[in-house]
């Protein structure tokens, strides 16, 4: 196979992968990761690893998301606003009440 041709087929596997909407893991989510810079990460309420987020990506009560030095994350909220996220912070998702900022 061409180098062409297995550079077209990596892009096209990639599109279809980052293309593919996930089902959340909530029915009621409490933000969206809109934006990423550098190195943001989540770890699942459940859970104990941290994994590498992606763009679109929702959060649920308890899940936890980290920002590394250099790096930043922009958040939607349920509430049509945005959240910011600066260097080296970590947000916990906590205590859910419906329509309160």
């Amino acid at each position: 196979m061409s180098p062409a041709r297995k550079c077209l087929l990596a892009v096209t596997l990639l599109t279809g992968i980052s293309g593919s909407k996930a089902e959340p893991r909530c029915e009621v989510w409490i933000a969206q990761l809109a934006s990423a810079q550098g190195r943001v990460e989540m770890q699942p309420g459940e859970g104990v690893r941290w994994r590498p987020v992606q763009v679109k990506e929702v959060f649920c009560q308890g899940d936890k998301l980290r920002t590394w030095e250099r790096s930043r994350a922009s958040l939607a909220l349920t509430d049509e606003t945005y959240l910011d996220v600066d260097q080296r912070t970590t947000v916990i998702f906590s205590d859910l009440r419906p329509k309160q900022p």
